[in-house]
């Protein structure tokens, strides 16, 4: 859905059972329209193929099971205090999310894990008062900084520093990104 200012406010409940993304204001308001042309694809993918070859389960992360199992830890922690903690479901799809992710991607359990940040524990921080909380503000930080986000990292502080309430903006990200 297009959350705007015409939107009703959406429950916790709601929020926490989605992948949010906000998106900050593009950099280049105004396209080049022949670049932004679509093609239809030439060769569909058949739910068979796609079960076989794109659904992994939530145990195949590879090497990267230890670190996964670091961050979620870490995060929940974190929330916890805050007094936000999320449980099995939240964390099934927090694993799922980053054991599907494409293994083509440099670093893809960073990438995933980063995305799982933005879209599950960034809107459990909505309406909290960072002055109470900047020890789990800096923990939740310290995670994203092994994460390698720069722009994930850039966004979070500005949503929680010199603020009365989080309020997550979005990210801003390279184009080429």
């Amino acid at each position: 859905m297009n959350e705007d200012e015409s939107t009703q406010a959406l429950s916790d409940k709601v929020i926490d059972r989605a992948s949010v993304l906000r998106f900050w204001r593009p950099k280049k308001t105004n396209p080049d329209i022949a670049q932004t042309q679509q093609h239809a694809p030439i060769n569909g993918l058949t739910f068979e193929k796609w079960k076989k070859d794109w659904c992994r389960p939530i145990t195949d992360l590879e090497s990267h099971a230890s670190d996964v199992d670091t961050w979620i830890e870490q995060l929940n922690d974190a929330l916890t205090r805050i007094g936000r903690p999320f449980a099995f479901r939240v964390d099934r799809a927090i694993r799922s999310y980053v054991a599907n992710y494409p293994r083509w991607v440099m670093h893809w359990h960073k990438c995933a894990m980063a995305d799982q940040i933005e879209q599950r524990i960034f809107p459990k921080l909505r309406g909290v008062e960072p002055d109470l909380f900047q020890n789990e503000f800096q923990a939740i930080d310290r995670v994203i900084e092994q994460l390698e986000d720069d722009a994930l990292r850039t966004a979070f502080k500005e949503g929680w520093e010199n603020q009365s309430t989080f309020l997550f903006r979005g990210v801003v990200r390279d184009e080429r990104e």
